[in-house]
């Protein structure tokens, strides 16, 4: 099989055309911003509703939504070409007998592109053919260029990887790539008629023209020696190939014949018209069909007309985003503490020092009394003695501590009853532990009489014998 192939788009371009495909050209290799505001866009609502300030994430997602769809309508008119026809009267009907001639086409019940075509060696294996081709159903279409705009309806032939776009005065030709560009002067267009095998089923529009077999004998007829032989219609296509010696070459296919012919016509009425108005005096470009005065060729570039104010406000939607996802991943401000209630830590004591702290927790309610030294003058309650502690070793408050005894408290205790209201004691006060039950212990401190939970002498220290004194 050889492929039947035009050569890139780039190549197909002919001295006529080469102006208006360089600008074709340098608008189509623009690089796009929006695939990569669709890309920032997606990284910024992430950010948004992942901070752990709340209420962020729908803001930035709209924001983004909005910078994509910015940076798409300036991709659109950066990239953009504009091709305005004002046709005459005359050469207005010229191109109408073009595009009805591809409406006629259009309804064709079969139309395809072949891209390769091959000799059978051995036709009898091959219903009798003398060439076997591949062939891809195509249609149709009246579609614009990608990013050219016109101000009259394109006919357009998709022929492989390569779409052929028909204008008034000239073909373009479109890749995946690369644009390309021929005058009608430099088209040529064959047209013949074709009997092809048609193992699919014969177009309503096509005609059959003979029968075959799957399997045929040397003088044509049905090979006997093969069971499953059905008989295989043959039907008579239009055969067309377009080409040019700048590289075009495409072989096209049509079920109904005549269908081509028309548009083989009314491109040769355009291409007599062009050349008849052109004479020796009159530069082509200043052709009635499409001219220098009448014809746009592309939209002004926003660096040469005025700054592209959609870029501008894409530009600062994404500052905006930025400084929101700054704000809200930025760590939450501490709250202050009131001034109604200060938070005191309390500091280390001297020896020298007996002040207690103050408790921010439960206001006093009676006034401290000023600690006095052991030596202070004796009060009313008797003294308690222990002997059954060892004089001189300091130990640990516990519940296995024989009572009565006298700690030293190694953190501030709060004392509340009914009758003597709420008194604090600070770090290094004395107190008396009278009795246990259970969790509870009675304590004296000051001549009152107080209960306290165990766990709130934790850490005390047990005074031997001959250092306590009475609180």
């Amino acid at each position: 099989m050889l492929e039947i192939d035009s050569a890139a788009a780039a190549q197909i371009v002919d001295s006529s055309s080469h102006a208006l495909v360089q600008e074709l050209r340098e608008k189509h290799k623009t690089t796009r911003l929006a695939p990569l505001g669709l890309l920032v866009g997606v990284v910024f609502t992430a950010l948004g509703f992942a901070a752990p300030q709340p209420g962020f994430g729908v803001p930035v997602f709209l924001l983004s939504v909005g910078l994509y769809v910015l940076l798409h309508v300036s991709d659109v008119r950066r990239k953009t070409t504009v091709i305005f026809y004002d046709l005459a009267d005359d050469s207005a009907g010229l191109f109408r007998g073009l595009h009805d001639a591809f409406t006629y086409l259009g309804k064709a019940q079969k139309f395809w592109h072949i891209p390769a075509e091959g000799t059978v060696r051995d036709a009898k294996y091959h219903a009798g053919a003398n060439t076997l081709v591949t062939r891809t159903a195509i249609s149709v279409g009246f579609t614009n260029p990608p990013f050219v705009k016109t101000n009259i309806p394109t006919p357009s032939l998709r022929v492989g990887a390569q779409t052929l776009y028909f204008f008034p005065d000239r073909i373009l030709i479109f890749d995946a790539k690369e644009i390309g560009g021929l005058g009608y002067e430099s088209l040529r267009m064959d047209i013949s008629t074709t009997n092809f095998i048609e193992q699919d089923g014969v177009p309503r529009d096509a005609r059959t023209v003979g029968q075959t077999w799957r399997y045929v004998n040397k003088k044509g007829g049905p090979d006997r020696r093969f069971a499953n032989n059905p008989q295989i219609p043959i039907a008579e296509y239009e055969a067309v190939r377009l080409s040019s010696r700048f590289g075009l070459n495409e072989a096209l296919q049509v079920s109904r014949i005549g269908s081509f012919a028309k548009i083989v016509e009314a491109v040769g009425q355009i291409e007599s018209y062009l050349r008849g108005n052109t004479g020796e005096a009159q530069p082509v470009a200043q052709s009635p069909v499409v001219s220098e005065d009448v014809v746009e060729v592309s939209q002004s570039k926003p660096g040469k007309s005025g700054a592209d104010w959609f870029l501008i406000f894409a530009t600062g939607i994404a500052g905006l985003c930025i400084a929101l996802l700054m704000f809200a991943h930025s760590p939450p401000e501490a709250p202050r503490p009131e001034a109604s209630a200060p938070i005191s830590t309390p500091r280390p004591m001297a020896n020298s020092e007996k002040a207690v702290p103050s408790v921010p927790s439960v206001p006093p309610v009676a006034q401290l009394p000023t600690p006095r030294p052991a030596v202070s003058a004796p009060v009313a309650s008797p003294r308690v003695v222990r002997t059954d502690l060892e004089p001189g070793v300091a130990l640990r408050f516990s519940e296995k501590t024989p009572l009565p005894v006298t700690v030293i408290l190694s953190q501030t205790l709060i004392l509340k009853s009914r009758e003597h209201g709420v008194v604090g004691l600070g770090k290094g006060k004395q107190i008396t532990v009278t009795a246990r039950l259970d969790q509870q212990l009675t304590v004296v401190a000051n001549d009152q009489s107080f209960r306290v939970d165990a766990g709130e002498l934790a850490g005390a220290i047990v005074l031997p014998p001959t250092e306590a004194s009475v609180p």
